[in-house]
């Protein structure tokens, strides 16, 4: 067994099993966030390990809001090199056009080009032109598209003057209107009897498509979703939803962790 170095307090039994199973164990480092249950470990690392363990024939994911696949999306990599199969999901469709091109010659990938709504029909969702690209940086405002025009607006906000945008963002937020389907549909509609891995980054939404999951039909192994968007009440109560699932919950940086005790 090739040993970076052990933990000095125990691992959760969970993320033991499936680090081992590749023959490593892992050096501890300082979490980014210490509210809640702070992940002993870097999720991009423990799932690298993970995805390079299973046997790609019996795995299917589940990708909410997959962008074009490669901007701040560590998933490409990992989808490539492993031959994983899974359905990204991604409502702009421009956006979407991008994604099926930067996955070219993977055809076990399924997409849909749909938003993750709880009720199905016909949407708004506010974004930013398409148009508007910035080679030289790994950002796109499109990441930042969302049903909720506060949160869209976030965006430029943020980083409009980083990216070198004049104006406001009246300038450049637009109206888009997109097909949306529930998390049940979605399955359905991509036949899919198993999950194993749920991966959520819907601008806010992240917590409602927690609560479309009938854990009777579907329970992926592991669940990541964003919550730097999330109120404070839903954040916890996301983790707590979890947690009556069988899941234990970690966070990092942004984004929250939950593995099923099973996995």
């Amino acid at each position: 067994m090739t040993k970076i170095k052990p933990f000095k307090k125990r691992l959760k039994e969970p993320v033991q099993n499936a680090i081992k199973k590749t023959g490593y164990e892992l050096l501890r480092q300082n979490p980014q966030i210490r509210d809640g249950a702070a992940a002993p470990f870097m999720f991009d690392d423990f799932l690298d390990f993970w995805f390079a363990s299973i046997d790609p024939k019996n795995f299917y994911f589940i990708q909410i809001g997959a962008n074009d696949g490669k901007m701040q999306d560590p998933m490409y990599k990992m989808i490539v090199k492993n031959g994983l199969s899974g359905c990204l999901v991604e409502p702009q469709p421009a956006v979407f056009e991008d994604l099926k091109k930067n996955y070219t010659g993977q055809d076990q990938l399924d997409f849909a080009n749909v938003a993750i709504a709880p009720k199905p029909g016909e949407m708004t969702l506010y974004t930013y032109d398409s148009k508007l690209q910035f080679p030289d940086v790994d950002m796109n405002l499109s990441g930042f598209a969302s049903f909720d025009r506060a949160s869209a607006a976030g965006g430029f906000e943020r980083y409009g003057k980083q990216l070198g945008l004049e104006g406001s963002v009246e300038d450049y937020l637009i109206e888009l209107p997109v097909e949306a389907v529930t998390f049940p549909q979605l399955l359905e509609r991509n036949k899919v009897e198993a999950l194993d891995y749920l991966l959520i980054d819907a601008e806010g939404l992240d917590y409602e498509i927690l609560k479309m999951i009938d854990f009777t039909k579907v329970t992926p192994r592991i669940i990541r979703f964003e919550h730097c968007c999330l109120s404070r009440t839903d954040r916890i109560a996301a983790c707590e939803l979890l947690k009556s699932k069988g899941y234990q919950c970690y966070a990092e940086g942004i984004d929250t962790m939950a593995i099923k005790a099973s996995a």
